[in-house]
């Protein structure tokens, strides 16, 4: 068996790359691009020698590395087509590998939530101030996240983009956006709890968005969820807390009065 009928076993190399007058060196290398998987009648001829056990060896271990590369690249293209709201979370498993420096001012970014609800549960009393508080900062975070996708517009990561469909694409990505900013001043002005739930509504919203819309690293994509989910539970023991103190005061000025 010759050596290219070995290699058409072994491997399905890229069609541009059959025909081409490159040295043996450059044509095993360049076997290295994966590509689909169609069947060729005929490979180059390179040599009429048969393959002796350490240039078969070699063969191997080019498409056990072939193999590896497609299933890496498969997966992370899978993992950027999550959609359903739980299927988030798998991303968690990326947090590990994430820089110090965001991981740091990132952990740091939830003490204005956590004190909050902390706070107030330790020593019983509700205070509309500190909730406004909290509501002020989760809505500074919410138009900071809409700034960070307009930076990542600046400086787009696939070439493709800039050439098919640049006005649609552009049109998408800014509307995207905006979009936090507006639902950070609608929090705002909302009465009552619905500013909170607005401001919580509009952190799991664009958190979806953020991990659907591809561009950003499994890094980010992770810590943004942990983050998201944090500040997501401080708001809603906020909202609770709204429940029990206020009863817990009104009880207490009951008796007082009856007194």
């Amino acid at each position: 068996m010759s050596l290219s009928n070995i290699l058409l076993r072994l491997i399905k190399p890229n069609p541009r790359l059959l025909y081409t007058n490159t040295s043996c060196s450059c044509f095993l290398k360049n076997l290295m691009i994966i590509s689909s998987p169609i069947r060729y009648s005929r490979l180059p001829h390179i040599s009429n020698n048969k393959p002796s056990l350490l240039k078969y060896s070699k063969l191997l271990s080019i498409r056990t590395y072939v193999e590896d590369s497609k299933n890496k690249i498969i997966k992370s293209y899978q993992d950027d087509k999550s959609f359903s709201y739980f299927d988030q979370f798998r991303f968690l498993k990326h947090l590990t590998s994430t820089p110090a420096p965001p991981l740091f001012f990132g952990l740091a970014g939830l003490i204005p939530f956590v004190s909050v609800p902390v706070y107030m549960y330790s020593t019983g009393i509700y205070l509309p101030e500190l909730v406004y508080a909290q509501l002020a900062y989760s809505s500074v975070i919410i138009s900071y996240l809409g700034g960070i996708r307009w930076g990542a517009n600046l400086y787009p990561q696939n070439s493709e983009e800039t050439t098919i469909n640049t006005t649609s694409i552009l049109w998408k990505q800014y509307f995207w956006s905006i979009l936090p900013s507006i639902a950070a001043w609608t929090a705002l002005v909302l009465p009552g709890r619905l500013s909170l739930i607005c401001a919580l509504v509009s952190l799991q919203a664009f958190c979806m968005v953020d991990i659907m819309i591809p561009g950003y690293p499994l890094w980010f994509k992770s810590q943004r969820i942990f983050l998201t989910t944090v500040a997501s539970l401080t708001i809603v023991a906020t909202l609770i807390l709204s429940f029990i103190l206020h009863k817990r005061d009104r009880s207490k000025e009951k008796t007082k009065h009856v007194v």
